[in-house]
């Protein structure tokens, strides 16, 4: 918020990393951009786009992980997709659908991935908390619709982790 990309401590961070590819968060949810972070809906999209700009003209692979989208879907799904395409458009590699408070469905992940995969042209994978213990056999998520589960599940102190990916 009020900082230019090319003057965030944390972005220059990930650029003396020296990593190919790099990862950012942005809020895909038009309450957490209004409420949290407390910028303008107009803002937090040029936030994003700034951003992987930036990492794109520096030559960096660039995950943008839409965090609370499925939450932000839920309540305006047109910002929440309108925040994939401001990443989408300004190089993002790859979109990253985030589940960060675990609530939803599947059924819910798999209509909420299809809408955000016709929206953008670049790949679309989740990041699944499953903190509300839907998938525990371990491949729920992979047997819905466009959602394929990759080879990874981790577990940590009890609760696990999918990662999963879309076609």
């Amino acid at each position: 918020k009020g900082v230019r990309a090319e003057d965030d401590e944390g972005l220059r961070a990930l650029l003396e990393a020296n990593t190919p590819v790099v990862a950012v968060f942005g809020k895909s949810w038009d309450f957490h951009a209004t409420e949290i972070i407390r910028v303008g809906l107009g803002e937090n999209l040029n936030m994003i786009a700034d951003t992987v700009k930036y990492l794109k003209d520096k030559g960096k692979q660039v995950v943008f992980d839409a965090e609370h989208f499925f939450d932000g879907y839920k309540h305006n799904p047109d910002y929440a997709i309108k925040s994939l395409v401001a990443a989408a458009d300004s190089g993002a590699d790859y979109i990253a659908l985030c589940d960060t408070n675990g609530g939803c469905f599947p059924s819910e992940i798999a209509e909420m991935t299809r809408a955000a995969i016709a929206a953008v042209d670049v790949p679309v994978m989740i990041h699944a908390h499953d903190d509300g213990g839907h998938d525990k056999d371990g491949d729920e998520y992979g047997q819905i619709g466009h959602v394929a589960r990759s080879d990874f599940k981790g577990d940590i102190f009890g609760h696990g982790r999918s990662s999963v990916t879309a076609n």
